[in-house]
């Protein structure tokens, strides 16, 4: 019976990782961007062929996080989006007035990042291609690209194969006391 379960266990794993392998070749290697489409948000979006982009431009993406965020928004002055990927939250809180900081290590979402903010024409957006970690330096980041990368090697399935060496810093380092009495 333990043979069995090991056996159900190794090919669950198995199969997790042939998804994620597959998932990061199509993000890294096969999408190609759509067209800019205005967002029921009121900003337009750049994205991928992969389904979350879309999502995101079509207003489907995360749609509790996302109601989540605009009742925030309303509450703060400064937005600090770790991980930014193309830039659909930080384009909600931009688009909400808030004064952004976008950080975001991933070369291919970078691209979008950059094409969002300029595509709406906010040059006040802070964008900061690196990662982020206790100290400053350089790490791996793996990941083919989109929202599964991370400095952790195997990280929600990625694969080992796709990584590049990205700058670190520290968010004391970006931030200091830049904002002192603001939310």
């Amino acid at each position: 019976m333990l043979k069995k379960s090991k056996l159900i266990v190794d090919l669950y794993q198995t199969i997790i990782f042939i998804k994620f392998f597959i998932f990061d070749i199509s993000s890294s290697l096969l999408s190609r961007s759509s067209k800019i489409k205005m967002t029921p948000y009121g900003f337009k979006l750049l994205g991928s062929n992969l389904v979350h982009h879309i999502d995101m431009q079509n207003g489907t993406f995360e749609a509790d996080e996302t109601t989540l965020f605009q009742d925030i928004f309303k509450q703060i002055d400064i937005f600090v989006d770790v991980g930014a990927n193309i830039g659909f939250y930080a384009c909600m809180a931009r688009a909400a007035g808030l004064h952004v900081i976008a950080i975001e290590p991933q070369q291919k979402n970078l691209k979008y990042l950059l094409a969002n903010i300029n595509e709406n024409k906010w040059s006040d957006v802070e964008i900061f291609p690196l990662g982020l970690a206790s100290q400053y330096g350089i790490a791996k980041l793996f990941g083919g690209s989109s929202t599964g990368a991370s400095l952790i090697s195997n990280w929600a399935g990625a694969s080992k194969m796709f990584h590049q060496v990205i700058p670190l810093s520290t968010l004391d380092i970006l931030l200091g006391g830049r904002f002192s009495g603001k939310k």
